[in-house]
């Protein structure tokens, strides 16, 4: 059965007609590519720039403006974007374009009044900064990083009222911050690093939407910078390695506060650290390290539950390490060396990654200090630095207890410790990837390596090891350090040494080692320096070009080792004199020594002498001396 059409109406061929017109324009306007039409005025602008520089052939940058022509669009010019519809030029990026040229005042930079974006970053300018910046003033972002830039900063930035970031770090800039940067209220992040600026602005707490400000490397001066605390949105401070001096006083903080990152190193502040520290509740990391702070560590510090650095180094920090740092739970480097802190070492601070209590006055770990410090936690990496301090006693028996981690460094050196190595540390299949040991009274052999150790460092040197140096050292593939000096080992040198190919520096001297200097060692590529001296080796130094780079002093006082005058010279030489030459001398007197009789004592004993000094050079170089 066959089903009549419907006639079209009128109406409805109207309205397809219009939906394809409508869809067909759609599709001709994706397709086309948006059309750019600088102005010439931009144009030209530009090119008066260009050649403000001298770029030449030679210019390894040169190729970045090659497309600055008449032939082409400016839009389409290499770091030039313009607006849309307008053609006006918003941004400008010539990143690593080595201009090798001051910015002149009168500059075609200065005719783009509509840029919103500028980055000359490294581009090798020097000079002043014109005051005719302030012309610029639609500028969002302004960067002239790692030039070298000199003098003072124009107040005529303070025209730049739509700024939200100014970086002019890495200069040579000087003196003082203008009065007028307050007016930046749009200003997020400030980089004034690595200058020579001396002095901020008394009250900069007017750049209330300032994020991120960096000044360190300066010559920042007077007392701590309170106001700039104030700012409610600031997140990051960078004050390092300048010359603020003071208390630490952070005024009146709101529980808001965003700030999360202080670093404050390298300055002259002193006092204590203050309680209203903890109001920072968003704080990940905090550095006060080499300052002049005193006092003890607040226990307020611990309300900073997102901490997850902490440096207070190299201050005058006094007292025991408050309890309440076991709430940190997500801290994972503390830096508390080179204080004068002192007291027990509490368990609970293993938990964290890297810790650093050398050069202070601790004298034992905490009662506290047991297996369920640890339970079944997954470790991540662990560095302990207790180096200088006052602890004794046997090797420490919780570090048996780590079996889990994907890095260990142990540093116990200039400690007052005793005893041997532990059992579980001989056959450590996850072995420390760096032990240092240095300068403690530990005893007995030394503990032999499992083959999968991942160990980097070795230093065992200035302790009473005896026995020989395990072979199974020679097995340990990413060994870089290896110091032995300074023990009471009595073996030859084995010869798997020579495996280390990544080795670096090998220490061995003030043993009593026997034997001969094992050849292959000059093979390891990585080796820089040997030392081998005040020990019983005997037989030549070898002939490599390794053995031959190293000092007189790395062989000395080894009586039955020779050939140490191509490194000490012959004044020095202390090399003995082969058995079988020493029987003919003998023999050689005592014929002498028969005619003698009749020749008198006179004789004799001139004879006798001349003869001894061949026997034995040493004593001619002693008496020489």
């Amino acid at each position: 059965m066959m089903i009549p059409r419907q006639p079209y109406s009128f109406s409805g061929v109207v309205a397809t007609l219009c939906f394809f017109f409508l869809f067909s324009f759609a599709l001709h306007t994706l397709a086309s590519p948006t059309l750019h039409y600088c102005r010439h005025d931009q144009r030209d602008a530009l090119l008066e720039f260009k050649h403000e520089f001298p770029i030449s052939e030679s210019n390894p940058t040169a190729n970045a403006m090659s497309s600055w022509n008449k032939s082409n669009d400016c839009c389409f010019w290499n770091g030039v974007k313009c607006d849309a519809k307008s053609g006006k030029v918003i941004s400008l990026n010539l990143f690593g374009v080595f201009l090798n040229n001051t910015l002149k005042p009168n500059s075609g930079l200065f005719k783009l009044q509509y840029l919103q974006h500028l980055i000359l970053y490294s581009c090798k300018l020097y000079g002043e900064i014109p005051s005719s910046f302030g012309n610029l003033s639609h500028l969002r972002k302004l960067d002239l990083l790692k030039n070298e830039l000199v003098g003072q900063v124009p107040a005529s930035v303070g025209n730049l009222t739509q700024l939200s970031d100014l970086s002019l770090g890495e200069n040579k800039l000087s003196g003082k911050i203008p009065i007028s940067v307050a007016n930046l209220t749009k200003l997020r992040n400030l980089d004034l690093s690595n200058n020579y600026f001396e002095e901020l602005p008394s009250d900069i707490s007017g750049l209330h939407s300032l994020e991120y400000f960096y000044v360190s490397g300066n010559s920042f001066y007077g007392p701590f910078p309170t106001s700039l605390f104030r700012i409610p949105s600031l997140q990051w401070v960078h004050l390092e390695e300048n010359h603020f001096k003071g208390p630490i006083e952070f005024g009146n903080i709101s529980s808001s506060s965003t700030l999360n990152r202080i670093y404050l190193s390298r300055n002259k502040l002193d006092g204590a650290i203050p309680e209203s520290i903890s109001k920072f509740l968003n704080m990940e990391k905090l550095d006060l390290s080499y300052n002049k702070i005193i006092g003890p560590i607040p226990t307020s510090i611990s309300q900073l539950v997102n901490l997850t650095y902490l440096d207070l180094s190299n201050n005058k920090i006094i007292g025991p390490i408050p309890t309440s740092l076991s709430q940190l739970v997500n801290l994972t480097y503390l830096d508390l060396s080179n204080n004068k802190l002192e007291g027990e070492v509490a368990g609970f601070l293993w938990r964290f990654g890297v810790v650093n209590l050398s050069h202070n006055s601790f004298s034992s770990f905490g009662s506290s200090f047991e297996l369920e410090e640890f339970g079944e936690q997954e470790y991540v990496y662990l560095d302990l630095d207790i180096d200088s301090n006052l602890f004794r006693g046997p090797f420490p028996h919780w570090i048996c207890k780590l079996r889990k981690w994907l890095r260990l460094s142990i540093n116990l050196s200039n400690n007052r410790f005793s005893g041997s190595i532990p059992q579980c540390l001989r056959n450590f299949t996850y072995f420390p990837q760096a032990l240092i040991l240095r300068n403690n009274s530990f005893s007995g052999t030394l503990p032999v390596m499992s083959a999968d150790a991942s160990v980097n460092a070795l230093d065992f040197s200035g302790n009473r090891f005896c026995g020989k140096i395990p072979e199974s050292i020679g097995s340990l593939e990413e060994l870089s350090i290896l110091n032995l000096s300074s023990n009471a080992l009595t073996s030859d040198i084995p010869q798997p040494l020579a495996d280390l190919k990544n080795l670096e520096a090998l220490d061995l001297s003030h043993n009593q080692l026997f034997g001969q200097i094992p050849p292959d060692l000059g093979k390891i590529h990585s080796l820089l320096t040997m030392n081998f001296s005040h020990n019983n080796l005997e037989g030549p130094i070898p002939q490599d070009q390794k053995f031959q780079d190293q000092n007189c002093s790395s062989f000395m006082d080894n009586p039955k080792l020779y050939g140490l005058e191509k490194f000490c010279g012959k004044t020095y030489v202390s090399n003995p004199i082969p058995k079988e030459e020493q029987v003919i001398n003998w023999i050689a007197a005592a014929i002498a020594y028969g005619p003698g009789v009749l020749c008198g004592f006179v004789i004799g004993n001139v004879f006798i002498s001349h003869k001894f000094r061949r026997i034995n050079p040493r004593v001619v170089i002693r008496s020489a001396r």
